[in-house]
């Protein structure tokens, strides 16, 4: 019920959907992913700021910040950190703007790359403090090894989020 609450309040202003796999705005982009089951999976994704080094310090990667939605699964979120991460549920956390952070624990995925979103209800909460926010500030501590963060621009989010909930339903 929060889930639905939460994305009507971000659709209060209605917006026509842009074609899949176009740039919403210069920071996010809509998209489709169908290769993990056979329902579309329709999702919203921006490229960080920051570069970090990869686990073997050989070349810089940009993590990806998507939102992901499904009629069946609803919305989540997922970070592709673009290197390894952790073979185990990770703490990641998430500061909007100046505010205090949100330590969120999160499911790896089988590549131990990526940190996805484990319960709805964190889900919502994110999505809730980001929707004023500018910027995201994202921090994890790899495995065995100091913490890296990187920031994404928010600004736009709330209009983008509307976008994928008119693909997603």
């Amino acid at each position: 019920m929060l889930r639905v609450s939460i994305l009507a309040a971000l659709a209060v202003t209605a917006c026509a959907s842009q074609a899949l796999g176009e740039t919403v705005d210069e920071r996010w982009t809509l998209g489709v992913d169908e290769s993990i089951t056979s329902e579309t999976v329709s999702t919203l994704s921006q490229e960080s700021a920051d570069a970090i080094a990869d686990e073997y310090a050989t070349k810089e990667v940009h993590p990806v910040l998507q939102f992901r939605c499904s009629p069946s699964t609803g919305l989540g979120i997922r970070i592709d950190w673009r290197r390894f991460v952790s073979s185990f549920n990770t703490e990641v956390g998430f500061r909007v703007d100046d505010g205090e952070a949100t330590w969120l624990k999160m499911g790896v995925d089988s590549s131990n790359r990526m940190t996805l979103s484990k319960s709805q209800g964190d889900t919502d909460n994110l999505i809730e403090k980001l929707a004023d926010g500018k910027t995201l500030l994202v921090e994890v501590a790899p495995y065995s090894e100091p913490s890296v963060v990187v920031h994404f621009d928010v600004s736009a989010l709330t209009r983008a989020l509307q976008e994928l909930e008119a693909d997603c339903s």
